[in-house]
């Protein structure tokens, strides 16, 4: 990859609109960007006691966790990649995925992030947290957000 190609970053998840901002990102770039699609694996929310039937250490449940955690994203963005007409680079992690995205990004050279937007209920907006708008307002790259 050459220093001062263009390289767009496609953050992903499960869902029809990380397709469409897929599909979109093609259309506007074409096939001469290095394309990189990422996937951030969100690991649950939930108390665990000090350790599990039979005696089970908790830290190798969490850690099957995160691997069961970053083998879905990695699912998801190969899906993603394939939508595809080049090759592209996959990258996936763990942990809150606007901070990851912009990390990403910002390592990589990202030209531009390319993320998809939900259409969500005033309710899911008060109480869950907004990937792309974290993406948006801290973003060292332009954003295009797909919807």
């Amino acid at each position: 990859m050459s220093e001062n190609k263009t390289k767009i970053l496609i953050a992903v998840d499960d869902t029809d609109e990380s397709m469409d901002a897929v599909s979109v990102a093609y259309d506007l770039f074409g096939a001469s960007p290095d394309y990189l699609i990422t996937s951030i694996g969100r690991m649950p929310a939930t108390v665990y006691p000090m350790a599990q039937g039979g005696g089970r250490p908790i830290y190798v449940a969490l850690g099957e966790l995160a691997d069961s955690v970053t083998a879905s994203a990695a699912a998801t963005a190969e899906e993603a990649a394939e939508h595809l007409e080049v090759d592209a680079t996959i990258e996936v992690d763990v942990g809150p995925a606007g901070a990851a995205v912009c990390r990403i990004a910002e390592d990589s050279g990202a030209s531009v992030i390319v993320i998809g937007s939900h259409d969500r209920s005033i309710w899911a907006r008060l109480f869950e947290p907004s990937v792309g708008k974290y993406v948006v307002d801290h973003a060292p790259c332009p954003v295009l957000v797909v919807r």
